[in-house]
Order: C-alpha cells, then structure tokens, then sequence
C-alpha cells in the first residue's frame, strides 16, 4: 500500500514489506482493507505490519 511504484510487496504471509508513514497507515487502516498489527515494547511500537485481507 506504500510502495512509492505503487506495486504493493508482501511477504509470504500476507504482510507488507514496504515502508510506511504513519499518515498512510493509518489512511489504509481507515479503509477496511487491511488489518494493522504492531509490535510494542517499553510503550513503543517498535514494528508495525499490514496485513492484507482478499
């Protein structure tokens, strides 16, 4: 959903590969199209994945 070619890149779980801003992620999230998952330590996402629904 961010890849600047607009080529989405996935691994072979259905998650994205391209970085994103928070801007977008959330824009997407918003969409219904994807799932968003985080990862958090300390109170700090340290990886954020979206995660692609058919």
């Amino acid at each position: 959903m961010c890849a600047s070619n607009r080529n989405v890149t996935i691994d072979s779980s259905s998650y994205g590969t391209s970085p994103c801003t928070e801007a977008q992620l959330e824009k997407a999230a918003n969409l219904g199209s994807i799932e968003v998952h985080a990862t958090i330590k300390g109170g700090v996402a340290t990886k954020i994945v979206e995660h692609y629904r058919s």
